[in-house]
């Protein structure tokens, strides 16, 4: 178990500084086209969807890092009052949940994304640029899955503390 926690904290750490230098290309992109419209008076079609789809890729993608870190909003007022004990109990509950919901996102966004991919989808905005989007698709399973691998890396976190607190009683 040590192996995998070890494995996924690793794994959510590495993708996430990486995925995290995907903002300065959006930046880039929004900073060249203010400038060509507002220094230029030259419109582009395609630097909004750029920016949009930058963006995504690295929201979502930074889900397990956030995990890792323990930047998601928790909702702990009522279990801080509660013996530690109970609160691992609902960490592993919340966990639980997580995966859940991730698994599902998994399983849907997949049919979701290769249904798109079948049909080689484009953006519904109806630019001359006209991006291809079936791609993009691929990253809800992907960060889907990313954060089941943190999430399951979190929860063992937990249980092995929950056994170190039931050693000690």
């Amino acid at each position: 178990m040590q192996k995998f926690i070890s494995f996924a904290d690793w794994f959510s750490d590495w993708s996430g500084r990486y995925i995290s230098y995907l903002i300065l290309p959006m930046i880039g992109v929004i900073v060249y086209t203010a400038l060509l419209r507002y220094i230029f008076d030259i419109a582009v079609d395609w630097g909004f969807e750029v920016s949009v789809f930058v963006y995504g890729v690295h929201c979502l993608l930074g889900g397990g890092y956030a995990m890792l870190l323990k930047a998601h909003i928790t909702v702990d007022t009522l279990p801080r009052r509660l013996p530690m004990r109970i609160q691992k109990y609902i960490q592993i509950f919340s966990f639980i949940i997580v995966i859940g919901v991730c698994l599902v996102a998994m399983w849907q966004g997949s049919k979701w994304a290769w249904k798109s991919t079948m049909i080689w989808e484009r953006s519904i905005h109806q630019t001359v640029f006209n991006p291809p989007v079936w791609w993009f698709k691929w990253v809800i399973p992907v960060s889907a899955a990313l954060i089941v691998l943190q999430a399951l890396a979190d929860m063992f976190k937990t249980i092995q503390s929950l056994s170190a607190l039931k050693k000690e009683s």
